[in-house]
């Protein structure tokens, strides 16, 4: 009996361990103020090289990497946006984050090379519950499996210790 009792809490962490690890289901899908997403943009002497991303979602923030892999200070710009940043010759820095507007098409310009790149912004798609309701509705129901076999792991490590 004792060899069991040993294995409990090792069984009891491997409980707790997917559960600490599953995705909160009352976060928010996207990108949010707090944790925004990346847009990398590069650019030389002929204007942009790379844009990572040119679909931004409505609502949702982004921060800018901006490359500057060419000798002179290049300046970017997204109209529409509070989205304007130099960088020297030959460095790479990071914008403030900045929340993505109305739905639309908006030019992001490049000086001195004068290269425009459209960004397009979309409206943010609406997720569900696997009930058909809203994730605003995610914390009604039961507890998860994970929970269910904690209660019982414990239940089962006490009546064990009980019978000693």
């Amino acid at each position: 009996m004792r060899p069991v009792i040993a294995l409990l809490p090792a069984a009891l962490l491997a409980l707790l361990v997917p559960a600490a690890a599953a995705q909160d289901p009352h976060g928010e899908p996207g990108c949010p103020e707090a944790n925004p997403c990346e847009v990398i943009v590069a650019v030389d002497a002929q204007g942009f090289t790379d844009i990572s991303l040119t679909e931004l979602t409505a609502g949702d923030w982004y921060l800018v990497s901006f490359f500057n892999n060419d000798e002179v200070d290049h300046t970017i710009a997204l109209s529409g946006h509070d989205l304007a940043m130099t960088v020297g010759a030959l460095d790479i820095e990071d914008s403030e984050p900045f929340k993505a507007g109305s739905p639309g098409m908006y030019p992001l310009t490049d000086l001195p090379s004068n290269d425009t790149e459209d960004i397009v912004v979309v409206e943010p798609e609406e997720f569900e519950d696997g009930d058909g309701g809203d994730v605003d509705g995610a914390d009604k129901g039961s507890p998860g499996l994970g929970l269910g076999l904690l209660v019982a792991t414990v239940a089962a490590l006490a009546i064990a210790l009980r019978r000693r």
